[in-house]
């Protein structure tokens, strides 16, 4: 099972970053459509009947699942950040990009 986890951590992580392997010619379009479908038909069933067990085995107590991050507090935290970026932006406030500026030398 340990060995069934580590591929499908490593196999997630090429499909995650997929149009990075295919723009260098790292993987072929062929070998990207098998990744994705080994994940789904092989891999997934297999770790299906042991999902319990192995979100068990990390010792999640009632206080981790009332933690401040389980309550999506981040996420809106992360949106008021994006819509304060994005009216700095718009009043024309926000910080200068230093990378466009060293691009127009």
């Amino acid at each position: 099972m340990v060995t069934w986890l580590r591929d499908l951590f490593g196999l997630g992580l090429i499909e995650k970053n997929l149009a990075w392997y295919l723009i260098h010619g790292r993987l072929s379009a062929q070998r990207a459509e098998a990744i994705t479908a080994y994940i789904d038909d092989r891999l997934l069933p297999r770790l299906r009947p042991h999902a319990l067990a192995l979100t068990d085995a990390f010792g999640f107590a009632p206080q981790h699942l009332r933690a401040a991050i389980a309550t999506g507090a981040e996420g809106v935290r992360q949106d008021e950040a994006r819509a304060h970026y994005a009216a700095l932006a718009e009043s024309g406030n926000a910080p200068v990009d230093e990378k466009k500026l060293k691009a127009r030398k």
